[in-house]
């Protein structure tokens, strides 16, 4: 049982860490907005990082609107990681896992100061 918990706790970080970067985090050389840019998702043009809207249509957009959803994208990439840990390893996950908690603890640590 013991088991479970940690690897659901690990999966769980994992998957927030990378729908977090794939929603709405710039990522290394504006990798992550880029795609949302070209799956036609629009950002503020005050260079907020943040999407505000799905422009594209077709194709395009439902993945666009899942992909500004960190909820609707989290569960598709928890299934992903999900089936990486039990087809592959668990150890590709465990980095993500800790930038979550990294994140989580900056975060907490912000609204103290």
């Amino acid at each position: 049982m013991l088991e479970l918990i940690a690897a659901t706790t690990i999966v769980g970080l994992a998957a927030w860490r990378v729908a977090a970067m794939l929603a709405y985090e710039k990522g290394p050389g504006r990798v992550f907005k880029r795609l949302r840019s070209a799956l036609g998702v629009t950002h503020a043009p005050d260079g907020e990082e943040q999407p505000i809207d799905v422009a594209s249509s077709g194709w395009r957009k439902p993945i666009a609107e899942g992909l500004i959803c960190p909820w609707c994208l989290g569960i598709w990439v928890a299934g992903g990681m999900t089936a990486l840990w039990l087809l592959v390893s668990p150890w590709p996950l465990v980095p993500l896992a800790a930038s979550a908690i990294l994140l989580l603890v900056e975060r907490a640590m912000e609204k103290t100061v």
